[in-house]
């Protein structure tokens, strides 16, 4: 399969989605590197969201035409964050933060991740003056293509909640103009 980024859009998830997104989180492509659907933030976060309830987290579903084919999160930095997150948070502007997963495998390997998220941003956060992510230190693939789409890495860190917690990572940032 060829992709195009310009097929891509992104929309927020609906609830007859939950099912889709949930079994892409028990992906051995994805649960090496996210929270287990089980016991993690993600799942809860993304049921509270779905059922209008507080939630941390704004989820996202990128779709190639109208297959969806990856899962985004986001979420602003606070002014009264604390933390690694505090340390990087721009003092003028907007920052959010940022994960994204490909659920669907014929995605994978297509060279369109760091596009993915570039076009994302572009379409979605013209307002943002910076995105921080932050993954495993392990994970060397998703590094570079975050490194492809214009974050620095800005530094280390050990992970501090539940499965994450003492686990290399670092903090990776896209400053934008």
């Amino acid at each position: 399969m060829q992709a195009s980024i310009d097929e891509v859009t992104f929309k927020h998830p609906t609830s007859d989605q939950f099912e889709l997104i949930y079994n892409w989180f028990k992906k051995p492509h994805v649960s090496e590197f996210f929270d287990d659907p089980e016991t993690g933030r993600s799942i809860p976060d993304l049921q509270n969201y779905l059922a209008n309830k507080d939630y941390f987290w704004t989820p996202w579903l990128a779709y190639y035409g109208k297959k969806p084919f990856a899962y985004l999160m986001t979420a602003r930095v606070r002014r009264n964050e604390t933390g690694i997150w505090s340390k990087w948070r721009e003092k003028h502007g907007l920052t959010y933060s940022l994960d994204l997963l490909i659920g669907e495998e014929e995605f994978l390997g297509k060279g369109m991740s760091h596009l993915l998220i570039k076009k994302f941003i572009n379409d979605k956060f013209k307002n943002a003056a910076a995105f921080l992510i932050d993954p495993e230190l392990r994970n060397l693939h998703a590094i570079h293509v975050y490194e492809k789409a214009g974050f620095v890495i800005v530094d280390e860190f050990k992970g501090e909640h539940g499965q994450f917690a003492g686990i290399p990572h670092v903090m990776m940032r896209l400053k934008l103009t």
